[in-house]
């Protein structure tokens, strides 16, 4: 799981930047072929390099944006779930995941660590675009 510090957020950044999910995706490290909310992702897990599938949903609830990515790999299938909490000024985002398949027992540690770093990245790329201080 990944949550980041409470950051100082701008309402006008995060209404824009959520507003067209493409702002969402550009945020993920390696993608590539983005059609809508459907694209397609380059992922290296140890080794192995695999281009896969990914689509993107979004709905806000008060003061929650959340983000689902439904990713589909050879053997797995991963969700992720990326909230932004706002309250006041303020914001924080969660993000975690879950993996099924036959890969994942083969691959455990280095897909947890793949997603992990993926999540961080795209965390730090949003923050960057929704905090007042940009």
């Amino acid at each position: 799981m990944i949550k980041t510090e409470t950051f100082s957020i701008d309402q006008n950044k995060v209404k824009d930047f959520y507003s067209n999910s493409s702002n969402f995706i550009n945020c993920i490290p390696n993608v590539k072929d983005i059609n809508g909310n459907q694209f397609k992702l380059n992922a290296i897990v140890g080794a192995m390099q695999f281009t896969v599938d990914a689509e993107l949903t979004q709905q806000t609830n008060n003061n929650q944006y959340l983000t689902f990515i439904k990713i589909n790999g050879p053997g797995v299938t991963i969700n992720i779930t990326s909230k932004l909490t706002i309250q006041d000024n303020q914001g924080s985002i969660d993000a975690d995941y879950t993996a099924e398949g036959p890969a994942v027992s083969m691959v455990g540690g280095l897909l947890d660590s793949t997603i992990n770093t993926m999540m961080n990245q795209t965390s730090e790329c949003i923050k960057k675009k929704i905090s007042s201080k940009s």
